[in-house]
């Protein structure tokens, strides 16, 4: 889609989520005062099975250099995103081979790459609680978020800090998934992940 796309800009819609009426409105506005920003997302209203949704401090959306926040969790709702075509493609689009937190994995590239705009206003209404939600679906999400973070082991462009949150998010997600393999005795990518451990230690 993003690449059979001809615009310059692309916003994402995924089934499940809702744009409120002015989410492409005030995200063009904001460009317009921000001429060099390429990526604006904004917050979101959670809907759970009917009911609202409080989000924790864990959970926080936010602009800037975000690289160090985004290692520990998908901090940006794809259906909140603006984002220029040329970033995208520049970055590599999603990488199709994930079947989960392709997102979380495309994210990490462009806020290793550039600063991020934020619009505090909730511009997107997040349904959840179904069963057929991705999330409700994987187990071992880490496994593909670990995936995601050991792309940036090797990128020189992280300040120190950026790399100290990297190898930190990296190693816990690393220990919960060897803790989860022995629990339940399924060693399929015991070999991958010790080998990220190690790299680490």
């Amino acid at each position: 889609g993003v690449q059979s796309s001809t615009s310059e800009w692309i916003a994402f819609l995924d089934s499940d989520d809702e744009w409120l009426p002015n989410k492409l409105e005030l995200q063009l506005k904001y460009l317009s005062s921000n001429k060099s920003c390429e990526f604006v997302h904004s917050n979101e209203i959670w809907i759970r099975n009917g009911h609202p949704v409080s989000q924790n401090l864990k959970q926080q959306k936010m602009g800037g250099r975000i690289f160090s926040q985004c290692t520990e969790r998908c901090l940006i709702a794809p259906s909140s995103v603006l984002a220029r075509k040329s970033l995208l493609s520049d970055v590599g689009l999603f990488d199709e081979s994930f079947p989960v937190c392709e997102d979380f994995d495309l994210w990490l590239r462009i806020t290793a790459l550039v600063d991020i705009g934020f619009i505090s206003e909730p511009l997107v209404i997040k349904h959840g609680g179904h069963k057929d939600q991705l999330s409700m679906q994987f187990h071992s999400m880490d496994l593909w978020r670990a995936r995601a973070l050991v792309k940036h082991l090797k990128n020189t462009s992280l300040t120190f800090d950026e790399r100290l949150a990297l190898g930190i998010s990296l190693k816990k997600k690393c220990e919960i998934l060897l803790k989860g393999f022995n629990k339940h005795g399924n060693f399929e990518n015991l070999d991958e992940i010790q080998s990220y451990f190690e790299i680490l230690t």
